[in-house]
């Protein structure tokens, strides 16, 4: 893996993460949270596949489907946790 796609792998993990305890801890409005991170959950994928020189159908591919599809389960098991707590303050 290059340098750059590391990098952007990177900043997906760290996305990832930063998503799920945001909704866990209501640190902004669960719709902000959701949107900034579903955004670059798609995004950063792309840009490390087009890192790799990869070609552009091949990049978005990766992006919607492994970058959507991790999204999604982050933020399903955010949801669901949050929900588990009671605090519905932010929902």
């Amino acid at each position: 893996m290059s340098l750059m796609g590391f990098f952007f792998f990177g900043l997906f993990a760290v996305v990832q993460v930063f998503m799920y305890i945001g909704i866990r801890r209501g640190w902004l409005p669960v719709g902000v949270t959701v949107g900034v991170g579903v955004a670059l959950s798609l995004i950063l994928p792309m840009l490390m596949s087009s890192a790799e020189g990869n070609t552009i159908g091949h990049a978005l591919l990766v992006g919607l489907l492994l970058g959507g599809t991790i999204c999604a389960l982050t933020l399903g098991l955010a949801w669901y946790f949050h929900q588990q707590t009671g605090d519905t303050t932010q929902a």
